[in-house]
């Protein structure tokens, strides 16, 4: 496999943010109703995907479609997920209630 990164920095902030993504999702798979909030951090996180490749100019033209993709991607799973869970919490629409 080889390495799409061409400097550190693009590396780091993959590597930094694929962790903060990868556990917060699986702390809200745990706890779905008791972490709504931490689906709108990966919102934020996702955001950053997007724009950290014009911010940091990743020399990588992969790289930064790689970025802007995975953003866009887990930006709207993260988004979905706390809308959903939100709705459903409060009883939302679509819900049967006694």
């Amino acid at each position: 496999m080889r390495c799409i990164f061409a400097n550190p920095v693009e590396t780091s902030n993959s590597i930094v943010l694929g962790i903060i993504v990868g556990v917060l999702a699986l702390v809200r798979a745990f706890t779905p109703f008791k972490t709504v909030w931490l689906s709108w951090i990966n919102v934020v996180a996702a955001i950053w995907l997007v724009i950290s490749p014009f911010a940091l100019s990743f020399s990588s033209s992969q790289a930064r479609g790689d970025s802007i993709i995975l953003g866009i991607i887990i930006g709207a799973l993260a988004l979905w997920d706390s809308i959903t869970i939100e709705t459903t919490a409060s009883g939302g629409a679509g819900h049967a209630h006694a």
